[in-house]
């Protein structure tokens, strides 16, 4: 074959090497295929599911937060208000309160689809506790759809084109000033089902010195609660140091000191930066004194997050997942193994007892008296019969 096809090669290469003499082989392909390094396979592309859940108290301003982070120039994001939402319209109908954003990652050919789901604020429930359950419960049926997927027999598809209903992570939102015990138990509580990023929104409320001072409180209450009943520190989603830097996150003492973060939302955008080429999305809070910036470093950390949850740390929310994920579907099935044994045992137990009840009755005198009975009615039929029979056939003959 080398040498049939000898005279289609020429001396045209480098070094006196012979090369194709045709329009589809180019230099760039001549490097990548026979160069030192192995060539670089082309990817297909392929969508990965990020799902966020938003959690916090009643007027804390979710809503907008969620349309500040996912909102880009000339766009208005419909959002549905989740304030007046009740948590049983919730757990019926958890999608009106989801928003997603998808986009093309066009070097690694990866679609990235972020779901970001609102919840009802729980400052409205006198029994925190309920609602904190309630929460879990929505967590937990997340991942119970991805398990039936997964143990579908009649699925037919990969999982990689599967939309993914697993929570990745829960911003938490935090008021400004003060950190309520209520706020502890409750990321506590949830943390022991989806890691948390605590969030406190309204920043532009605390002066300089009382920002620092709020920030160092909610790290040292999350790390230690000091609650009656909370063992542990909160489940905080941890970013690798390498990605808060990044991010863009600055460090204090020669550490990252993040979470949580303190954020500035806005409905209301700096027009001149929109109608720039190209146009940026600037939100932008005015007062009378000045103006709070929701992207400028200086006056608030929702940049950093932004820049975490859609650009840095994408990888490893998704790796966090998987784990998350397997430790779970592990102890749900051993969960589900017992209970299924348990049951059987009880069946089992059950019957026998109640073998063993009847053969005592049986053997007792109300149980003698019961088959005399039985036996006596059976015998009136048979003689009943037999008086019946014998006219039947003599009226016959």
């Amino acid at each position: 074959m080398a040498l049939r096809n000898s005279q289609n090669f020429s001396q045209n290469g480098t070094d006196g090497a012979k090369v194709p003499e045709t329009d589809q082989w180019t230099e760039k392909q001549h490097k990548d295929l026979l160069g030192p390094q192995r060539p670089r396979p082309t990817k297909l592309w392929t969508k990965r599911y990020v799902k966020i859940m938003v959690v916090g108290d009643s007027g804390l301003g979710k809503t907008t937060l969620i349309r500040t982070l996912l909102s880009g120039p000339g766009e208005k994001l419909d959002l549905h208000d989740g304030s007046e939402t009740s948590h049983r319209e919730f757990l019926k109908n958890p999608e009106a309160l989801c928003s997603t954003l998808t986009w093309d990652d066009d070097v690694d050919r990866v679609t990235w689809v972020y779901r970001v789901q609102d919840t009802p604020g729980y400052g409205d429930d006198l029994n925190i506790m309920t609602n904190i359950q309630k929460m879990k419960a929505f967590v937990d049926s997340c991942n119970k759809k991805w398990l039936e997927i997964e143990q579908d027999m009649k699925r037919g598809v990969d999982m990689t084109l599967v939309e993914d209903p697993r929570i990745d992570l829960c911003i938490f939102c935090l008021p400004p000033h003060r950190l309520r015990n209520i706020d502890i138990r409750y990321m506590h509580e949830l943390g022991q089902v989806v890691p948390i990023v605590p969030v406190v929104t309204k920043a532009d409320t605390m002066t300089i010195r009382e920002a620092a001072m709020h920030r160092a409180d909610v790290m040292s209450r999350l790390s230690n609660p000091s609650l009656r009943g909370l063992k542990g520190p909160v489940n905080v989603f941890h970013f690798e140091d390498e990605t808060l830097e990044r991010s863009g996150v600055k460090m204090v003492n020669g550490m990252y000191h993040m979470p949580p973060f303190l954020v500035v939302a806005s409905n209301e955008v700096n027009r001149e930066k929109a109608q720039q080429d190209p146009p940026i999305f600037w939100p932008q809070r005015q007062y009378k004194w000045g103006m709070s910036e929701a992207f400028n470093p200086e006056h608030s950390d929702l940049l950093n997050l932004r820049s975490l949850l859609f650009q840095e740390a994408c990888e490893e929310i998704a790796a966090t997942k998987r784990f998350r994920f397997e430790k779970w579907r592990v102890n749900y099935l051993k969960r589900k193994a017992a209970a299924a044994n348990f049951r059987q045992f009880v069946f089992k137990v059950t019957s026998v007892a109640a073998v063993g009840i009847g053969a005592i009755f049986l053997s007792s005198p109300y149980g003698k008296g019961a088959r005399e009975f039985i036996g006596n009615g059976f015998k009136a039929k048979e003689s009943k019969a037999d008086k019946v029979e014998p006219a039947k056939k003599k009226g016959l003959f």
